[in-house]
């Protein structure tokens, strides 16, 4: 009820909050809403988080593109993780972008690793471009560097959407098509 009234104010379909307390300590949960309603959401216990990154963090520019890498046969095998994956796919807006893909838009990489059923890793790396990298003998190469530190995360809950509630048409829409 929290989320959905939160998201509902700020007109999101999509949340993430982190909860550090007695009961659930270095909590991530992630998930998305349809009509108002929580339509999947993940809950993991953050294990380890690599350690600071020494260099100047440059984060990516607004409208550039994220490029996933998704490592381990449990993104297919595992009813969760495949809709988290999809989760991850919208969160980052990818399935909206144009047909064309421009590769030079392509500005970050975010790795995802399945160790199994419940544990995965996220890495991500910004991509620099030829014209970036000036260290000796690298010149024509295009490099990956990290951007934030290592995520590693046990999935702890999940709720998924049955198949009938994720394809449903919104109640708004169907009292419009009824009036016309």
């Amino acid at each position: 009820a929290f989320v959905e009234k939160t998201c509902g104010k700020m007109r999101a379909s999509m949340y993430g909050f982190v909860s550090h307390t007695k009961k659930r300590p270095d909590h991530l949960v992630l998930g998305r809403l349809f009509t108002g309603q929580v339509l999947d959401s993940f809950e993991f216990r953050v294990l380890a988080e690599g350690p600071p990154l020494t260099s100047t963090l440059r984060l990516p520019q607004l409208g550039s593109m994220t490029a996933f890498v998704f490592l381990g046969k449990f993104w297919q095998s595992d009813r969760y993780l495949t809709q988290l994956k999809n989760y991850l796919i919208d969160c980052f807006g990818i399935r909206h972008q144009q047909k064309n893909l421009l590769m030079d838009r392509i500005e970050t990489v975010l790795v995802c690793a399945a160790h199994n059923e419940t544990h995965i890793t996220l890495k991500q790396y910004l991509i620099s471009s030829p014209d970036d990298v000036t260290a000796k003998g690298h010149e024509g190469v295009m490099t990956l560097n990290a951007s934030l530190p290592d995520l590693a995360l046990e999935l702890v809950a999940a709720k998924l959407a049955d198949a009938g509630h994720a394809c449903a048409v919104p109640l708004l829409v169907r009292s419009c098509l009824a009036c016309c």
